[in-house]
């Protein structure tokens, strides 16, 4: 049999990552591998452990094959029907609970192209009195995001639609972080294993952001809020396209790497 300490010098990986496999196939965590270095691994757990570090010295991401990422300090299922969830998206969690502290009545928010359900479940966990509806055109993305709400226990109205295709009703808040990736960008070929159709709309980018900004205000209610997330050269254009549909107070966050990440703005209806 196998020992933990073996293994983490044999496995041919980084020992970080062997670590992040370890604490997934024995559900500890690293301190708790640490201590128990002896430990041996029964033969199921080391084949288990064998096939992940295999498939990550593919390139399959950590998160993928653990089926968990962590999103604003929670913990979240994805799967290869989702994208990884990115530090700097917690960026629009933070702008959407910065304007709805001074505007306490913005309470229904629409979630386009939810993915795993990350930004509308937070939202809800960090605010109860948030009324969130969240979207996807695929069912079984839809899926994993109802898993995720059901495991955090965030109430969520979830269904099916390409945009705004079936959307009925009229919001406080819409929110996206839809595929702003061009086609021809060079950082697809590190993305292999995400959706690519959750990346780039197969073209320069900028045709789902402008579709979303071109006709949220009909899904707004008065003096309600879009917001965006786009890539890290669109920012002057995603700007320039809220003020041509009556956006006004329009601003971009920066990333952590300084990075323009987030564009709102509030619509002059």
């Amino acid at each position: 049999m196998q020992k933990i300490k073996d293994l983490v010098i044999n496995a041919k990986l980084p020992k970080k990552e062997v670590y992040y496999l370890l604490k997934h196939v024995l559900n500890l965590n690293e301190i708790q591998l640490m201590i128990n270095e002896e430990l041996e691994l029964s033969e199921i757990e080391y084949k288990t452990f064998i096939k992940l570090c295999d498939l990550r010295r593919k390139k399959v991401p950590l998160n993928y094959l653990s089926q968990e990422c962590e999103f604003y300090s929670r913990t979240f299922k994805v799967t290869q029907d989702t994208l990884i969830p990115r530090q700097e998206t917690e960026h629009i969690i933070d702008a959407i609970l910065e304007v709805s502290k001074s505007n306490p009545d913005l309470i229904n928010i629409l979630d386009l192209g939810t993915g795993s359900g990350i930004i509308a479940i937070t939202l809800k966990l960090e605010n109860k009195n948030f009324n969130i509806t969240a979207i996807d055109k695929l069912e079984n993305t839809l899926n994993i995001a109802k898993y995720n709400a059901d495991k955090l226990d965030a109430q969520i109205n979830f269904f099916v639609s390409d945009w705004f295709k079936n959307i009925k009703n009229k919001f406080d808040i819409i929110v996206s972080n839809p595929p702003y990736i061009s086609i021809n960008d060079s950082h697809l070929k590190d993305l292999t294993y995400e959706p690519l159709e959750a990346l780039t709309d197969y073209g320069n980018g900028f045709f789902n952001i402008k579709h979303i900004i071109e006709k949220s205000n009909q899904y707004l209610n008065k003096n309600g809020w879009l917001f965006i997330e786009h890539g890290y050269n669109q920012g002057e254009l995603v700007r320039n396209l809220f003020k041509e549909n009556s956006y006004y107070h329009v601003s971009t966050i920066r990333d952590f790497a300084g990075i323009e990440r987030i564009s709102y703005g509030k619509i002059n209806l």
